[in-house]
């Protein structure tokens, strides 16, 4: 029993994304969460945190229902073991093989970071594209768009070789064009979070425009049209979350 419940301990501190906070407060160091290590530790939680006020809101107003998270929940325990580790093997090796025919190497500045969003951008358009017009890869894909209610937990609904797959090819795109491994991870990051916050539901945001920001960013009310069934927009719309100039079709 008490196996039972540190394992259960284990596993929601690594689902809520704590571990990192609770390796910062056990140094006694709080200066470090003005860090960049800690500023994302600080950040990482906070889907995960989305997420659960937004089944607790559905519950208190009867509105959930299991099947809108069934496939979601399926696919996050599926991955958690297989997914990532692969994940993270393919992105290490396309740095590795392809480092060296980088056309030239940027550093963490503001001009590279748009300079590397731009790039990043670019690789995520060819495997979004890809993803929905290639049978073989709409087959990795589709698993993403299997829920019929948009809600955060459909950032956990990918088929576990998705992900190298869409490594392969982003990585690929950002080092040999010049994007350093620290430039590129810091963009993953950002594009993670966003990303992530973009699949909120009408529970969480009504529509989902955060106001003069539609005209900007890539909102929740983009991304629902992208997972909606409206024939005019079906496999449109493969901008990546951060930046929105016009209708990316």
């Amino acid at each position: 029993m008490i196996d039972f419940l540190e394992g259960t301990k284990e596993w929601l501190i690594g689902f809520f994304g704590l571990s990192a906070i609770l390796q910062l407060l056990q140094t006694n160091d709080y200066s470090q969460f003005m860090s960049w290590k800690g500023i994302s530790a600080l950040i990482g939680p906070l889907i995960p945190f989305l997420l659960a006020f937004e089944i607790i809101r559905m519950t208190f107003y009867r509105r959930f229902k299991v099947v809108d998270y069934r496939i979601s929940f399926f696919s996050l325990v599926f991955n958690s073991f297989i997914g990532r580790i692969i994940s993270i093997g393919m992105v290490s090796l396309c740095i590795g093989l392809f480092g060296k025919y980088a056309i030239f190497k940027t550093e963490i500045t503001w001009y590279w970071l748009i300079y590397g969003y731009v790039i990043w951008e670019f690789g995520h358009f060819i495997y979004h594209f890809l993803a929905h017009k290639v049978r073989l890869f709409w087959c990795l894909h589709s698993t993403h768009h299997a829920p019929e209610t948009m809600n955060l937990s459909v950032n956990f609904a990918h088929f576990f070789l998705e992900a190298p797959y869409a490594d392969l090819i982003r990585t690929t795109t950002c080092i040999l064009l010049g994007v350093s491994p620290s430039l590129l991870f810091l963009i993953m990051f950002i594009d993670g979070v966003w990303g992530s916050f973009i699949h909120i539901g009408e529970n969480i945001s009504k529509d989902g425009r955060f106001g003069f920001l539609n005209k900007i960013i890539l909102t929740p009310s983009h991304h629902r049209v992208h997972h909606a069934k409206n024939a005019l927009y079906m496999d449109t719309n493969f901008c990546n979350p951060v930046t929105h100039l016009g209708p990316c079709f």
